[in-house]
């Protein structure tokens, strides 16, 4: 939990910075999160994987682009980075940017959620729910599940602890 709260103040730290540099121009700040995420900042590699996942539905100067956000979120993966766990997990689990691998993407979900990240706990409870490739279905497994993101405050674990219970 306190390297999710450790992930989380640098990412908010980062969005401050990019902010903070936007009056200097879009291609400035990105430029500069840009050398961080060269150099290896987890967060900024993040970061950038974002920017390239959402493209053009985040801002017009970067196209989007899976098989780059994949490689960015794969390069803050190897440094523990659950938010980078967890996009990753996305792209594996449809196959976007990445060949489709599901087992892959529970690994991702599992490690994230190993480090406290409230939707990935979520979405290992759907996995139990449901069965998954890597993982047999036990619904005494998801709802133990649902209720730990639920008690990380996320709520689609509470609404989904609620329906399971009934």
């Amino acid at each position: 939990m306190k390297l999710f709260k450790l992930y989380s103040f640098l990412l908010a730290s980062l969005l401050f910075m990019f902010s903070s540099l936007a009056s200097a121009g879009f291609s400035n700040a990105f430029q500069i999160i840009e050398v961080s995420a060269k150099n290896g900042n987890a967060a900024a590699q993040y970061s950038l994987g974002m920017f390239y996942y959402f493209g053009e539905k985040l801002t017009p100067e970067v196209k989007q682009d899976y098989f780059k956000a994949a490689d960015w979120f794969e390069k803050s993966v190897k440094q523990g980075n659950p938010n980078a766990q967890y996009q990753l997990a996305v792209l594996y689990s449809t196959g976007k940017g990445v060949k489709k691998n599901e087992v892959r993407a529970e690994e991702l979900y599992l490690d994230a959620a190993i480090q406290g990240l409230p939707s990935a706990v979520y979405m290992i409870g759907l996995s139990y729910e449901f069965g998954g490739k890597s993982i047999k279905q036990d619904t005494p497994k998801a709802l133990m599940s649902y209720g730990e993101a639920c008690d990380m405050k996320y709520q689609p674990g509470c609404d989904a602890y609620a329906r399971l219970k009934k």
